[in-house]
């Protein structure tokens, strides 16, 4: 309270950067639990001066805390595009694992979800069952029914008096130490508190390196061997499952985890569930052959990872089931509907499929709450196709969570988020950060990293986008087709010609740069030949040179051994010459003897 009356003071007297020091401090200081009318209105102060100063992911991340909070107390009827969660009633004593009896969120049970949550339970308890995988559509709920309906429901088991301990895995880069992470806080309530550390021992924490040191997979396992023999039942829940495959690249990186899987299966009192989308399963069977080589149990009992044994499969909401959802909903948060307006709202979201999408009916909802329509005349009032005009709004929410100097980048990259092919039907393209930039500049859209950084953040953390880990880096994609039209319908319709204009700019670029490069490369190979022509003239001439030299060379050979013969000849002429004109003297030639004749 003394927090709340200064920041008040602050807000007549100080700077706004001063409220919020004292906001943010009252917004840890304020229970929910206690207080629940303070610690709302503290966050909703914090909000507002957040924004206004132009702190828009702080503002954002606080208003996420708020929605959090009003619809786990039971004040907001609809979560949004986010994941259920389990309500909580204010006034209510908790024990040392709170979670422990927590009850199924309100809309499992109302719309008939509580029926598989039944079932996967009952499958859970048999010794049959060792491996569940729960698939459906994208949008069916998965998440949702796995926080909100088995995670609160399979801790109030006690199966031969043990003590069920669920362990939730979302993220799958560093698999072991989300493990251990989660373990660690259901183990946490039977850990015996640290004896008071005396003055003499230092009180220094662990470092982050400790704390974060990844345990491998036989000390995880040794973990549960250790809890099974306390009397511990362990259910390994892996979430959003198909993200494994895109944070492990390969079946060596993929193999380790595997192996874990087949001990966990074969190990008793742990169960294994994987949650994921119904268009991966077939990477399971890579999985499944791995499971089979390694397990010592392979030759008298095969794994089918892929049989209805081992399947459970999600579907739509039926018409009926959301109907009973919207009023389940609504009454607990006392937001009446008329029963008119709840029967035409489930026949526009049935409208397209015969079926209702759980995500949808809750982004509908939603705004239908934010907007505080309970009456047919109130939702006719928004034109000839309320539904859509909803969704519109809804967008328009979150995008003005961006702020007001972001908001035309995030429309824009909505948009980017949508496309046409060939046969001009709407879809959702997956595109990397990379693209959309290279897109942005495309449009001429200004725009710093930071500012691109932050849309993204919001627009993933509000639900409208998935982020997808992938490699060599992470790809963005809407969250749902259905949104493809809503974001294409709010955008002006001179922005499709706009990115139409500048495709068309950027091909007669590139067309006019492949027209100067073969240019160039015509010029390059007329030099080239001209080039080689002379080369070949010069080595012809080389050629012809070098013949003559050799001609020259024999010639010059041929009169050198003319003279020499010439010269042999003459002096053998010369010698006969004289050797007959002392015979025809009569004379000897002279000698070497001394006497005179």
């Amino acid at each position: 309270l003394f927090l709340v009356c200064s920041s008040a003071l602050y807000f007549l007297l100080s700077p706004s950067t001063t409220l919020i020091r004292y906001l943010e401090a009252a917004r840890w200081e304020t229970d929910p639990d206690v207080d629940l009318t303070l610690h709302r209105q503290v966050l909703e102060e914090l909000i507002q001066h957040h924004f206004e100063l132009g702190h828009y992911w702080e503002a954002f991340d606080v208003k996420q805390e708020l929605r959090q909070v009003e619809y786990r107390y039971n004040l907001r009827a609809f979560v949004g595009a986010g994941t259920v969660q389990p309500h909580q009633r204010t006034a209510v004593a908790q024990p040392l694992d709170g979670s422990t009896h927590a009850a199924v969120a309100a809309e499992i049970r109302a719309s008939g979800r509580l029926q598989d949550v039944d079932a996967l339970v009952t499958r859970l308890q048999t010794d049959q069952t060792q491996l569940i995988i729960i698939h459906g559509p994208s949008g069916v709920g998965k998440s949702s029914i796995l926080s909100a309906g088995l995670l609160p429901a399979i801790r109030t088991l006690y199966p031969q008096g043990r003590t069920t301990l669920p362990i939730l895995v979302q993220t799958y880069g560093n698999w072991q130490l989300g493990i251990a992470t989660e373990l660690d806080k259901a183990l946490a309530p039977w850990r015996k508190p640290s004896p008071p550390s005396s003055p003499s021992r230092s009180t220094k924490p662990p470092d982050e390196a400790t704390l974060n040191e990844t345990p491998s997979a036989d000390t995880l396992l040794d973990q549960f061997r250790m809890g099974v023999a306390k009397n511990r039942f362990f259910v390994l829940i892996f979430d959003q499952f198909e993200e494994f495959f895109f944070d492990k690249m390969t079946l060596a990186e993929r193999r380790g985890f595997y192996e874990f899987l087949q001990q966990c299966i074969d190990q008793p009192w742990v169960k294994v569930v994987l949650a994921l989308r119904e268009d991966y399963l077939h990477h399971l069977l890579e999985a499944e052959r791995i499971i089979n080589q390694v397990s010592p149990m392979a030759g008298a009992e095969v794994l089918d990872m892929l049989s209805q044994e081992v399947r459970y499969p999600l579907a739509n909401f039926t018409p009926t089931a959301a109907e009973a959802v919207i009023r389940q909903l609504t009454t607990t948060a006392q937001y009446t509907l008329e029963e008119e307006l709840i029967q035409r709202l489930v026949v526009d979201l049935a409208a397209e499929t015969g079926d209702v999408r759980p995500i949808e009916l809750q982004v509908v909802g939603a705004q239908l709450q934010r907007e505080g329509i309970d009456t047919l005349t109130q939702y006719e009032a928004l034109g000839e196709s309320p539904k859509e005009t909803l969704v519109q709004r809804f967008l328009a929410y979150v995008v003005h969570d961006c702020g007001p100097p972001n908001e035309r980048l995030a429309w824009v990259v909505l948009y980017l988020l949508t496309d046409e092919d060939r046969e001009q039907r709407l879809y959702r393209p997956l595109k990397t950060r990379e693209e959309i930039e290279y897109e942005l500049s495309l449009l001429e859209m200004p725009f710093g990293p930071a500012q691109l950084s932050l849309v993204l953040s919001i627009l993933v953390g509000s639900g409208l986008v998935f982020e997808i880990p992938e490699e060599p880096e992470d790809r963005y994609q809407l969250v749902h087709d259905y949104l493809v039209r809503y974001v294409r319908d709010v955008q002006t319709p001179g922005l499709m010609a706009e990115l139409g204009a500048a495709k068309e700019r950027e091909r007669e670029a590139l067309l006019v740069k492949q027209l100067a490069d073969e240019k160039a490369a015509l010029f390059l190979t007329e030099k080239n030949t001209a080039l080689a022509e002379k080369n070949e003239a010069l080595a012809e001439k080389s050629l012809a040179l070098e013949r003559q030299l050799k001609v020259q060379k024999r010639a010059t050979m041929v009169t050198a051994m003319v003279l020499g013969i010439v010269s042999l000849l003459g002096i053998l002429v010369y010698s006969i010459a004289n050797l007959g004109l002392f015979n025809c003297l009569g004379q000897r030639p002279p000698t070497h003897s001394g006497r005179t004749q």
